[in-house]
């Protein structure tokens, strides 16, 4: 069975500190945006502790954000940028803020994700030719004020569907006003053996997998919605939309 995979946690940067300067070079305007941003970038990180360290530096003209992965959580360059592809909108909104910022269109950001062992799954790359693909969301935070807000919008809807294969639709939902469900739906019917079967085997990589993948979701929802306690549930459920299982982490 496909492990679970991570939620990208998805890094925006707030516009500042615009003044004039006039005799900077690009790379310098770009340095002084990262540094700008760096308390933003703190706070993030310290919400991805247990999951990644997030980093971030100038390269040149390039903005690089760095996702050092702590565990092996079964990511690869797929995964990974089949989610971003899936809010590419937003990535493309931070490009051209760099851009206006840095009066360049040569600028780039790259969002470098490394492994357990320091080696390079992917740098996925957003600069003056890159287009977000079909159907790209795109997260505007001045709308989301709740955990439902932030859950039931297109652009979360995007980043957890992005994950589907063959076997398995994802999709997400709120309840209480603060619980996260997380929906692994089966797209084809089994029987009941069948369905026993691979109840086993869910239940199983969930024993091994769900306590990493609630607190992964607990620090990307957390992200958006400040201070708000937020509680995860992952639910198996068969092709006519039965729950057939259910783990919580608790």
């Amino acid at each position: 069975m496909k492990k679970i995979v991570s939620i990208i946690l998805v890094c925006v940067f707030a516009a500042a500190g615009f003044g004039c300067a006039f005799f900077e070079s690009p790379e310098e305007r770009v340095a002084r945006y990262v540094s700008l941003n760096q308390s933003q970038i703190r706070e993030i990180a310290d919400s991805a502790k247990d999951v990644m360290e997030i980093s971030c530096f100038a390269e040149g003209k390039t903005m690089v954000i760095q996702y050092d992965y702590l565990k092996d959580t079964g990511a690869d360059a797929a995964s990974i940028s089949g989610t971003l592809d899936s809010v590419g909108g937003t990535y493309k909104k931070m490009y051209d803020e760099l851009a206006r910022f840095a009066h360049d269109e040569d600028v780039s950001v790259i969002l470098r994700y490394n492994g357990p062992d320091g080696a390079r799954i992917f740098d996925y790359v957003v600069d003056k030719d890159y287009v977000p693909g079909e159907n790209a969301g795109e997260l505007d935070f001045n709308s989301v004020k709740t955990v439902e807000d932030y859950v039931r919008s297109d652009a979360f809807r995007a980043m957890i569907s992005a994950q589907d294969d063959e076997y398995f639709a994802y999709t997400a939902d709120v309840e209480n006003g603060s619980t996260v469900v997380v929906f692994h739906t089966l797209k084809n019917a089994y029987s009941a053996e069948e369905l026993a079967n691979i109840k086993a085997d869910w239940d199983a990589s969930m024993q091994e997998t769900g306590p990493e993948a609630v607190n992964n979701m607990k620090s990307a929802v957390g992200l958006v919605v400040k201070d708000t306690p937020i509680t995860v549930v992952y639910r198996l459920v068969d092709s006519e939309g039965n729950v057939v299982s259910e783990y919580s982490g608790e």
